[in-house]
């Protein structure tokens, strides 16, 4: 025979206790039915009275075996059961049952049935006891007592009272409800709950001793099943305690009967569980949580975006089936995750492959999770795509490198550029030295010899021939000293502006050079630039004009001066041979072009921008655009 399980619940030890001393201590035959009406349990007295076989049966099985009727003979609807309606509603207040024996006896019973709460949300089983009355009834009606009425009451409060007994010992409240709303019966627990004891209840109308129920769910839902004669149950903050019940409340012959239990603990971790939940959903990292074992137990959605897996689709899975990270040797490096087990946190950079195959780097940080007695029950991690990052960074990374190559290439040609300048400004150095050596200076030595030679010359006549010949050669000397000082710097310059400068220039170089047509369309700067501007342009000027007569082979130059209040231009242009310009102007100082060097370097010293521009065979441009207002460094000119 089945032990009679009545409730097994790890939350309600104390029914199924119960439910085994009634099993074993009751004469009544003691039936147990689970929601469906299939009877899974049933004590020694059940088996003697309808047959050891009764586990598995129908309850409608069962009643047409038995022939279970009232006295009007209509059958007894024990289907009801699973829909938590007592089967004793159906009888009326002096009715009593009829059934069949195991031996086919027609016996005479009370009934009392109850539902049994395992789970606050849902009965799990249905308890009818049978009273077996057949020897009272025959005696009644053979000896035509009065007092059946009172002696069935009787046996059906001790029916009662093994049901009560059960009802005491849960930790659920109970309460049962006539219809003229007075209380019929308070467990315990309920009594507690409302601050007085079971008698101070018993008779009382609800609404009278709690008025402030009148209006709120639960007078709502309480009407409800006493008129509609349906069960309900919800959840309701109590008005008394401010404590959070699940409430079912199902219709009896006599009223209603309420069970609830306290669910505020269940509210607040539901409450902390859908807060810890929420901040899971808000976090912008993928968050992902496994047991001991590397199953998946926790995956937000900023996971599902990560790796393309839904919840639903890795929940129980292992992580190394969803997290594919094409490394081997990371997942077995011991090394790697040992410091997890001295409760240290795990940092890591890895390359993943999402659920659509495609390959993205993770940063992860990686912690094992402790119960409250230090032992590790799981790991959780949080990552975060840094794909991007990490290819920002490596392209940061390769600009920095070609930076730092580039400066140090632009360093070398500084350098080599500023060695070569010195080296041009020291050529310069000697050639006007060995020009005044040459020239003026001997021509200065030859002048004091003859000037000697006049001292002892007898003749005057020789003598004045030899003076005329000295002043000529000392004007000679003078205006070689004149074309020097004005190749170092033109005294027009300053006195008469930039236009007559390069005007008087270009005089004395189609002097030397009269094969070279010269066009010259210059605007008068009318002493609007600063001298530095004057000299930095004329020096560009010269610089051009020099290497049109010495390496363009040219037969005609055009100069052009263009003076606006905020920008000068400045172009020199030939019909010369050309030649290919090179990108940096250390090529061209390493062809001998150091003036045009120096003369960009002053044009980038006043802010202003020097451009060449050359085609072979079709001559060369060179123009410069200089802002006048711009503040400028004179210290590098």
């Amino acid at each position: 025979m089945p032990k009679l399980p009545a409730v097994t619940s790890p939350e309600r030890p104390e029914i199924e206790d119960r439910i085994t001393v009634v099993e074993r201590q009751t004469a009544e035959a003691v039936l147990v039915l689970d929601l469906d009406g299939v009877i899974h349990g049933f004590n020694q007295a059940a088996a003697d009275l309808f047959g050891p076989d009764l586990a598995g049966q129908q309850s409608a099985q069962f009643a047409e075996r038995t022939d279970l009727h009232f006295r009007n003979g209509k059958g007894v609807n024990m289907g009801k059961l699973s829909s938590r309606q007592p089967i004793i509603g159906e009888a009326p207040e002096d009715e009593y049952f009829f059934f069949n024996s195991r031996d086919g006896e027609e016996m005479v019973a009370l009934l009392s049935a109850s539902p049994l709460f395992a789970q606050g949300d849902q009965a799990t089983s249905a308890v009818i006891v049978f009273r077996d009355i057949t020897g009272v009834e025959r005696f009644n009606v053979e000896n035509g007592s009065q007092q059946t009425l009172v002696e069935r009451n009787q046996v059906l409060a001790e029916s009662h009272w093994w049901i009560a007994e059960i009802l005491e010992s849960i930790e659920d409240g109970f309460f049962a409800i006539d219809r003229q709303w007075r209380f019929t019966y308070v467990n315990e627990r309920a009594a507690k709950t409302g601050d007085m004891t079971q008698d101070e209840l018993i008779g009382q109308v609800i609404w009278e001793k709690w008025p402030q129920l009148i209006g709120t769910t639960l007078e709502q839902y309480y009407r409800q099943a006493m008129e509609e004669r349906v069960p309900v149950s919800f959840e309701v903050e109590g008005l008394l305690t401010r404590a959070w019940y699940f409430v079912r409340v199902y219709p009896t012959f006599e009223g209603i009967s309420v069970f609830w239990i306290d669910i505020t603990k269940r509210r607040e971790m539901e409450q902390h569980l859908a807060y810890h939940s929420l901040l899971l959903e808000t976090i912008h990292d993928a968050v992902m949580a496994t047991d001991v074992d590397e199953r998946i137990t926790a995956w937000n959605r900023a996971a599902e975006e990560l790796s393309g897996w839904r919840t639903d689709e890795v929940l129980g899975r292992k992580i190394g089936e969803v997290i594919r990270t094409g490394s081997q040797t990371l997942e077995q490096n011991e090394l790697t995750w040992r410091p997890l087990q001295e409760g240290k946190p795990v940092v890591l950079e890895v390359p993943i492959y999402r659920k659509d195959g495609r390959q993205i780097l993770v940063s992860t940080t990686t912690m094992p999770i402790f119960d409250p007695g230090g032992h590790l029950i799981g790991y959780v991690s949080a990552g975060r795509d840094v794909t991007e990052q990490k290819q920002a960074e490596d392209a940061l990374q390769q600009a920095y490198n070609e930076l730092e190559g580039r400066v140090q290439e632009r360093t070398q040609e500084l350098t080599e550029l500023q060695w070569r300048l010195i080296e041009s400004i020291e050529a310069e150095r000697l050639r006007v030295s060995r020009e005044l050596h040459d020239g003026p200076m001997q021509d200065l030595y030859g002048l004091i010899y003859q000037a000697s030679l006049l001292e002892d010359s007898p003749s005057t006549t020789e003598r004045q021939a030899e003076v005329t010949t000295i002043l000529q050669r000392l004007k000679e000397v003078n205006e070689s000293l004149r074309t020097i000082a004005y190749d170092l710097r033109p005294v027009s310059l300053t006195q008469l502006g930039l236009e007559k400068a390069i005007r008087e220039y270009t005089t004395r170089l189609q002097i030397e050079y009269p094969q070279l047509e010269m066009d010259l369309t210059l605007q008068p700067d009318e002493n609007i630039l600063p001298e530095s501007h004057r000299l930095a342009l004329f020096r560009v000027c010269q610089v051009g004009l020099n290497n049109v007569v010495r390496h363009a082979q040219a037969s005609r130059v055009e100069v052009r001066l263009e003076c606006g209040r905020e920008l000068v231009v400045l172009e020199i242009q030939d019909n010369g041979r050309g030649f290919e310009v090179p990108k940096h102007l250390l090529s061209l100082a390493r062809r001998g072009h150091l003036g045009l060097v120096g003369a960009a370097e002053r044009v980038e010293a006043l802010g202003g921008k020097l451009e060449v521009h050359s085609t072979i065979g079709q001559g060369t441009s060179i123009r410069v655009r200089v802002p006048v207002r711009e503040r400028i460094d004179s210290s590098r000119l």
